[in-house]
């Protein structure tokens, strides 16, 4: 009955595209492409509100089927309320009028980053960090060359890792990012730290089977 049900709904969604003009409606204006989108597949088409209020609108439906299904039998209100973006178009769209996601405003990229500049100072400013850096140079100077590799992988896990490219904050950041880690205070920076030097040396220990020289994170 629950396939059956959901097979209506993804028919209906798609009758729901089609007459609403069954391609992504965007005109190019600030957005990742030039003149109109091409996109026509249904896979990468998705249901915008017009206003942005998308995340306020399922609530009052209670749920996108049941959205889906209201707008089905009144496609001249849809037409007022709904238009077809790519998947990119929308996303884009979103970002840029800083629209709701989950009842919140999404975050401007320049706040974003912004915040992120800011972590990695606070990074790099902590002896903490210096102690990790320095104690996984030392790991790896101790690592035999067939043994590296997985090192590298387990350690790359949780964000410790550096290359020519970029520091080991690079890595950090996007490792912070990834759990959430929202606190940017030091208390919260040095736990967050502290964590990655003891996973290091809990993953050197089990790679090489002798403890690691004790390196102060004080």
């Amino acid at each position: 009955m629950v396939a059956s049900s959901s097979r209506v709904a993804q028919k209906r969604r798609y009758a729901l595209v089609l007459s609403l003009g069954g391609r992504c409606s965007c005109g190019g204006e600030d957005c990742w492409h030039e003149g109109e989108c091409s996109v026509i597949d249904p896979r990468c088409l998705q249901l915008d509100h017009i206003s942005g209020d998308g995340a306020v609108s399922r609530r009052k439906f209670g749920g996108s089927i049941s959205m889906v299904n209201y707008y089905y039998y009144r496609i001249d209100e849809a037409k007022g309320q709904l238009q077809i973006l790519c998947s990119n178009c929308n996303w884009v769209k979103r970002q840029r009028n800083g629209e709701v996601r989950g009842g919140k405003p999404c975050s401007d990229p320049m706040d974003i980053m912004e915040k992120h500049d800011l972590v990695v100072s606070r990074f790099t400013g902590l002896s903490l960090y210096h102690s990790l850096v320095s104690l996984y140079r030392s790991l790896l100077s101790s690592t035999p060359s067939f043994l590296k590799i997985d090192l590298l992988d387990d350690l790359g896990q949780w964000g410790v890792s550096e290359d020519d490219k970029h520091p080991m904050s690079f890595y950090l950041m996007r490792s912070w990012r990834k759990q959430r880690f929202y606190g940017t205070g030091e208390e919260d920076l040095s736990c967050f730290l502290s964590e990655r030097i003891r996973v290091l040396k809990s993953i050197g220990n089990r790679v090489l089977g002798v403890p690691l020289k004790n390196i102060s994170t004080k």
